[in-house]
């Protein structure tokens, strides 16, 4: 009988046993449930402070944002009891609680217009923006670093995938024209980032609900002051007589408490993870209510949104998955290599043209305009997909892991590229005047990209793809015989 349990709990990731040793596979993750969860929430706080910014006051959704969260976040301390914190501690996530449940979403509401930065720019910034600050918090010793970098960059490029795939012309165009707005929103995903971290190194010393308390105290002192401070000069007696703003609560309620349970049972890698596939779920609604009952034309360009969502999960999980692909042995030689050659061509890459943009245009007084300029491989969203793509397999190259959870991302990435290589990251640009770039999409004014050659990422593509041949032509024979996880 001990036997057998040493055997069931050695199983990686909770897998099954039969009892005589072989994996009948991995058991169900509540961590999943809340990952999803927390999505859904991200997404829905999003969909809900986008509308509020064309009514309300920025101090109005943050205090909406600090209520709920504090909120949220007290409601999953009540479960448990754990180790008291000092009071340094308890001051520290205090501190943190009140400037990332309220400072972070002030930041973000302030910098908002009712229609600029555009909403796929802001999107990018909250999700793959925080989460790969996210994903840097996650990072300690004894964790494959690669793996978790390389997701968290495979995710980033999948968002833009999507994002800038949601209409032709795209509005996408990061820190071409706002630069100071998405900068602050920027930061505030550091404040974001620095209040769970703090969580997830309370969680590892056992003294989580304690800080989390702590915290939920910081967010809801926070939103009481900002309340109290700017109650007329924010309208917030009107505003809290509108549903909108009670959404915000409940999404912020709901956000804070599955990103704890989600924290709880995965850490940090699990939330960031998470926190990269708002821009996933929402193309899937839009994709299902046109299906449904179809509002106007479907604007979404759906091959290459599909292909970013496949890169925006792969990259998720690799992030998730970064502590479990840490090194346990001799890795492969020839993928490592293959992987090295890969790395380097994306890194030139960058530096190489891959797009070419035409602009055409009638100017005010009926002459016409024509222009063209080129994009450079990291103006792209296959420059650095590709740049993903090759730590990963080094990652996995070097890891002695070769289950399929293992090698699975990285060949799900490798198979969105082609389709979603081409994107551009911008469309707006200073090499033409603004007057004609707010006509594009209309009859007076089009842009068009032609993808140039781009030896770099097709190298580097390449590399991948052969160091997951290797790694699949080296398995050990007991996991060709089906000893998986």
């Amino acid at each position: 009988m001990p036997q057998q349990v040493a055997t069931r709990t050695g199983q990686p990731d909770g897998g099954r046993s039969d009892g005589r040793g072989r994996a009948t596979g991995p058991s169900f993750s509540p961590g999943l449930l809340f990952g999803l969860a927390l999505a859904i929430a991200l997404a829905a706080w999003f969909a809900l402070t986008t509308a509020a910014v064309r009514t309300l006051a920025p101090v109005a959704v943050a205090v909406a944002t600090a209520s709920g969260a504090g909120v949220g976040l007290l409601a999953s301390t009540s479960l448990r009891r754990g180790t008291a914190a000092s009071r340094k501690d308890a001051t520290v996530a205090f501190f943190l609680g009140a400037v990332g449940f309220a400072a972070a979403p002030l930041l973000v509401a302030s910098n908002r217009y009712s229609d600029a930065p555009s909403g796929s720019e802001v999107l990018f910034l909250i999700t793959a923006g925080w989460g790969l600050l996210l994903a840097v918090a996650s990072l300690r010793p004894g964790d494959s670093v690669l793996a978790r970098v390389a997701g968290a960059i495979v995710a980033a490029a999948g968002v833009a995938g999507v994002v800038a795939n949601w209409e032709r012309p795209s509005s996408f165009s990061l820190f071409v024209r706002y630069r100071a707005e998405e900068a602050a929103i920027v930061a505030a995903g550091v404040l974001w980032a620095a209040l769970w971290r703090l969580l997830d190194r309370a969680r590892r010393e056992g003294r989580l609900m304690a800080a989390a308390a702590s915290a939920a105290a910081g967010g809801l002192a926070a939103a009481v002051a900002l309340a109290v401070s700017r109650w007329q000069a924010a309208a917030l007696g009107h505003a809290v007589g509108q549903l909108l703003w009670w959404l915000i609560v409940a999404a912020s309620a709901a956000l804070a408490l599955s990103a704890s349970f989600a924290l709880r049972h995965g850490g940090v890698p699990l939330v960031a993870a998470s926190w990269f596939t708002p821009a996933v779920l929402l193309t899937a609604f839009t994709v299902v209510e046109q299906t449904v009952k179809p509002f106007g034309i479907q604007p979404i360009l759906l091959g290459p949104a599909v292909a970013g969502a496949v890169a925006v999960l792969a990259g998720a999980a690799l992030v998730s998955d970064g502590a479990q692909s840490s090194s346990r042995g001799a890795g492969s030689r020839r993928a490592s290599l293959a992987a090295v050659v890969a790395l380097i061509a994306s890194l030139v890459s960058l530096a190489l043209p891959a797009l070419e943009a035409s602009v055409v245009a009638t100017r005010a007084d009926s002459s016409r305009f024509q222009a063209s300029f080129t994009l450079l491989g990291l103006e792209t969203v296959g420059g650095w997909l590709a740049v993903g793509l090759a730590v990963a397999a080094l990652a996995v190259a070097r890891s002695h892991d070769r289950r399929p959870r293992a090698w699975t991302p990285l060949a799900a990435g490798l198979a969105a590229w082609p389709f979603v290589w081409s994107t551009p990251l911008h469309t707006l640009s200073s090499a033409i005047p603004w007057e004609i770039q707010v006509d594009y999409g209309s009859e007076f004014a089009t842009i068009a990209f032609r993808p140039l050659f781009a030896p770099g990422m097709l190298v580097a593509v390449g590399g991948v793809a052969l160091a997951i041949a290797l790694l699949l032509a080296e398995r050990p024979a007991s996991q060709r015989r089906g000893e998986v996880s």
